[in-house]
Order: C-alpha cells, then sequence, then structure tokens
C-alpha cells in the first residue's frame, strides 16, 4: 500500500466529513419527523379528549336539569306541637291518623 500523503489524506478527511455531515442531516431529518409525528399525536390526543369532555358535560347536563325541573318529593309538615310529644314516641312529624287538638 502506497503511503499516505498529506493531500490524499486532506482529500480522505472531507470525504468523510461529508459523509458524517450527510449521516447528521439524516439523523436530523429523522428526529424531526418522529418529533412532528408525536406533535400530531398528541394533538389528536387533545381534540378527542376535548369532544369527549364536550360529551360528557351535555349529557349530565341534560340529566342534571332533568332532575332540577321535577319537583321535590312532598313531606310531612312537622306537629307544631312535637316538644308535647312523648319523647318515646315516633318522630315529630304529624301523621294524619293522630290528631292533637290541644286538650
Amino acid at each position: 500500500a502506497p503511503a499516505p500523503t498529506p493531500e490524499t489524506s486532506a482529500v480522505q478527511a472531507e470525504k468523510e466529513a461529508g459523509q458524517l455531515e450527510e449521516i447528521r442531516k439524516q439523523e436530523l431529518e429523522a428526529r424531526r419527523q418522529r418529533y412532528a409525528q408525536i406533535a400530531m399525536l398528541l394533538l389528536w390526543g387533545i381534540i378527542i379528549l376535548g369532544i369527549f369532555l364536550l360529551v360528557i358535560s351535555l349529557v349530565l347536563g341534560r340529566r342534571y336539569r332533568r332532575i332540577a325541573r321535577t319537583a321535590p318529593p312532598k313531606s310531612k309538615p312537622l306537629d307544631p306541637f312535637w316538644y308535647l310529644k312523648d319523647p318515646g314516641s315516633k318522630s315529630g312529624r304529624r301523621d294524619d291518623d293522630d290528631d292533637f287538638d290541644g286538650d
């Protein structure tokens, strides 16, 4: 093999530098494509999540609006003379069959 001269080694170094530069460009382009794919995936994830939250809010809003429109169940009024009742009796609610005349 011939001994490398300074001119041939300089040409060879330029070739290697050119090849390294080309490899770096390819790696950079591949990395950019990967980042672009990840960004698109995240964007689609955010869009789908937003649509999902919107649908959930519509469904739950409709349900809560229907519940709010219905009248609450009627409750028996408290007996005004609850403090006169025997402590062992039921709650202080007025019963229809329990008429208190005040006697």
